[in-house]
């Protein structure tokens, strides 16, 4: 059969629309990364997001791409576990969206990265996420990344660092017992992106 140029135009953006998928390896670090930081929040303050570890839970933070960058880890700040959080699993999502308040959807997920929690945690210490397929980035776009949680329903508390000092270009989403993404208005995730820069 005779492809025309409309099809595989057709076919290059249902390709492109394809999200990015691999596995997450987790380590547990005591103190932050230092190094190969493209973005990073640390407000002052401190704030224990209640998350509870329940399947398809999720929370994140949206922010804006400052240079065309690949990530290849995020890092969180977690403070006092309950028992119950080890090995957890969990999958990790990032979204292209066109501002800081767009819902995350299928619609614009560009990646989705599985993985487990590592068998034993340290409380008040840092999670980073390595992704098995670094994702490159665009500069002057904003992004979302979500950590879902999966497995059965255990209500386990998993509490991330943030803070109460909010800048405006930042949005914190979370998902717990409702259906749709709720916006945490006056809070802020900790977290840092890594990876390299694309002029590197």
């Amino acid at each position: 059969m005779k492809r025309t140029r409309f099809s595989f135009l057709l076919l290059g953006l249902i390709v492109a629309a394809t999200p990015v998928r691999g596995n997450v390896e987790v380590s547990n670090p005591n103190s932050p990364p230092l190094e190969n930081i493209i973005f990073q929040q640390v407000p002052s303050g401190e704030f224990d997001f209640d998350y509870s570890w329940n399947n398809d839970y999720e929370i994140g933070q949206s922010f804006q791409a400052l240079e065309d960058m690949t990530v290849t880890d995020i890092t969180v700040s977690i403070g006092k576990l309950q028992p119950g959080a080890a090995f957890k699993a969990f999958t990790l999502n990032i979204y292209e969206i066109e501002g800081p308040a767009e819902l995350p959807s299928e619609e614009n997920l560009k990646s989705s990265q599985a993985g487990h929690l590592p068998p034993s945690l340290a409380p008040n210490t840092f999670l980073t996420f390595t992704l098995g397929n670094p994702i490159a980035l665009k500069k002057g776009k904003w992004y979302t990344i979500m950590l879902v949680s999966k497995g059965e329903e255990s209500g386990v508390g998993f509490p991330l660092l943030a803070t109460d000092a909010v800048k405006d270009d930042t949005f914190t989403w979370y998902k717990d017992t409702e259906t749709t993404l709720q916006r945490y208005t006056n809070r802020s995730l900790t977290f840092y992106v890594q990876g390299k820069k694309a002029r590197e």
